[in-house]
């Protein structure tokens, strides 16, 4: 199988079915302190004021000369706490730019940087089948669109530990954004394979992930 190929085979069965991403190479950043929210406010093109808590939000990130510098989903706790996350090449970029800003412009903000990039393995999950998919490895969770709603996100009792699932779509299809403790990321990827076999899920890389995006719409930092 050539890469093309490879790429159409892992499309066409995601549009079809569900594919899961190990995306843990996303840069995630967490933000806290009195002045999160302001700050976050100056650092991207959105507003997160009307944000409402354990939602999640697209946003852009702009360099100094105006153009696009990175991209990713904010996650709101509240109003003193997000996680921000960032494409795989631009996280030790955009935490030293956010450092920057703090020390030489906005000194007078109480915030506080966090790199949590290695903390968390990150699987996405999309496809039609994917509802059915998370349902069946996270039993006690309520999937539904009435309780689980598009771009929100909430923390869930997993083994000993807690993952943070986050409801959200870079392919155009329904999708989830799963974060764990890399202690027990394997054992997870494989619990959702087994729930998965029978329902059409497939791997996919990073190659695909581009093709989905761009067919979805979105534009690759």
């Amino acid at each position: 199988e050539s890469m093309h190929l490879a790429v159409q085979r892992e499309s066409e069965q995601t549009r079809k079915t569900a594919g899961i991403l190990d995306g843990s190479t996303l840069g995630k950043i967490e933000i806290k302190g009195k002045d999160a929210l302001e700050f976050m406010n100056l650092m991207y093109t959105n507003a997160f004021t009307k944000m409402k808590p354990m939602t999640s939000r697209y946003a852009l990130m702009l360099g100094e000369d105006g153009m696009i510098m990175d991209d990713g989903i904010i996650c709101k706790i509240n109003d003193k706490h997000f996680i921000a996350t960032t494409t795989s090449s631009g996280a030790p970029k955009v935490l030293a730019h956010m450092e920057e800003f703090l020390q030489t412009e906005w000194p007078h903000l109480q915030v506080y940087l966090n790199s949590i990039t290695e903390q968390f393995t990150t699987f996405n999950i999309s496809g039609p089948k994917s509802r059915e998919i998370v349902s069946k490895v996270f039993t006690d969770v309520d999937f539904s669109n009435d309780k689980f709603p598009f771009m929100t996100f909430n923390n869930f009792k997993y083994l000993d530990t807690e993952v943070r699932i986050m409801r959200a779509s870079f392919t155009g299809e329904l999708g989830y954004e799963i974060y764990v403790s890399p202690k027990y990321a394997l054992e997870l990827w494989k619990k959702i394979f087994h729930s998965g076999k029978n329902l059409g899920l497939v791997a996919y890389g990073t190659e695909t992930m581009h093709l989905l995006r761009a067919e979805k719409g979105y534009i690759v930092v």
